[in-house]
């Protein structure tokens, strides 16, 4: 039992924009933070300032924790407000906090090899070195790994999701891990970390060491099922030289080499801040949230609420103002997963708006 939680952040700036070192020396961080019991009320369950200059950097990095005092609601969210009186800036986060039987959610965390800075992403890279541990300090940690290759979020008006919740998985292998060792994953796919206690786990996926970035020829076949044809994949699949094929689609849609390296860059750019932003239990371009920033690009406005969130595009070009509303959905790889509310009222503005991204005509 713990009478408080302690709650990791991290700040990360473009080091030419945040000065880094000028920063390291002068500037104190100060915090506000609220804790409600849902995004819908207004009713503080906690309400708390503090000042703190005490942080790790690396580079454009700074890692800040706090404590908090244990809360009873089963489920609440915590706002965090990041400012310097200095510079005038401020910075706003909300962090879910889920409890499980008035206890944390999970036990367990992850470490990098210093021991002190706990890993943020919810992937790590195939061979990393990384500590685990456990806020009670249980000697024996039950750890499955699961080896599945999930499918590529399907268009917004389909009337089927792409079913990740309905598949069912038993662990390809069980390992016992000591708490606090250190540890190297050699496969990829995801791995959870159980509790002693039911229904409490923690959950993390093993990525090649390239990742969120795609390189190999398979890598970046994959993700133009959002604007190939199916006679185009299918061109890039079957075939001795898929190299040549994936070059020939992108010349074919561009005309010309520099336009089409320009529209690669731009492509593959947003497929990888997608990995980076989305990637749970599978990588993050195969996500509806992923499939919705790829296509139509980052939402001007996101509304959230406790079960959905709604991303609101303002018209451009011929694409007319768009909502788009994802529920929060539970399945069997974590705690929830967002699913997009798929219309057949999308599919003229996707149709419309692939072929904007297969004619070059791009929107940064």
């Amino acid at each position: 039992m713990t009478d408080s939680l302690r709650i990791y952040f991290k700040l990360t700036f473009d080091p030419a924009y945040a000065e880094v070192e000028q920063l390291h020396k002068k500037y104190v961080w100060n915090f506000d933070y609220r804790i409600t019991s849902s995004f819908d009320t207004k009713n503080n369950v906690l309400q708390a300032s503090f000042s703190s200059s005490k942080y790790q950097i690396s580079e454009n990095e700074y890692l800040f924790y706090f404590q908090i005092p244990k809360i009873t609601e089963s489920s609440a969210y915590l706002f965090l407000a990041c400012f310097q009186d200095e510079k005038g800036e401020v910075y706003l986060h909300d962090i879910p906090l889920k409890i499980v039987e008035k206890e944390i959610y999970s036990e367990h965390l992850i470490f990098e090899t210093d021991r002190v800075t706990p890993i943020f992403d919810h992937y790590i890279h195939k061979r990393d070195t990384f500590q685990i541990r456990s806020a009670f300090g249980s000697e024996r940690v039950p750890e499955h790994y699961f080896r599945y290759n999930f499918a590529a979020a399907l268009p917004p008006m389909a009337t089927v999701n792409a079913g990740d919740q309905e598949v069912k998985l038993t662990p390809d292998t069980t390992i016992i891990l000591n708490n606090d060792s250190l540890y190297v994953p050699f496969k990829k796919g995801n791995y959870f970390i159980s509790s002693m206690q039911p229904r409490k786990f923690y959950h993390y996926m093993v990525v090649d060491n390239r990742f969120p970035k795609v390189s190999k020829t398979k890598e970046l076949i994959e993700p133009t099922i959002y604007i190939a044809t199916d006679d185009e994949r299918k061109a890039m699949r079957n075939t001795q030289k898929p190299k040549v094929k994936l070059d020939d689609f992108w010349l074919t849609l561009a005309q010309d080499k520099d336009f089409a390296r320009k529209m690669i860059m731009h492509y593959y750019s947003k497929v990888q801040d997608a990995n980076v932003l989305f990637t749970t239990y599978k990588e993050g371009w195969k996500t509806d949230m992923g499939l919705i920033y790829i296509i139509f690009g980052a939402p001007d406005q996101v509304y959230k609420q406790d079960l959905k969130e709604t991303w609101k595009y303002k018209s451009k070009q011929s694409i007319p103002a768009l909502n788009f509303v994802f529920n929060k959905r539970i399945n069997p790889f974590g705690d929830y997963f967002f699913e997009l509310q798929n219309s057949e009222e999308y599919a003229n503005v996707w149709y419309n708006t692939v072929e904007l991204w297969r004619k070059g005509i791009l929107e940064k």
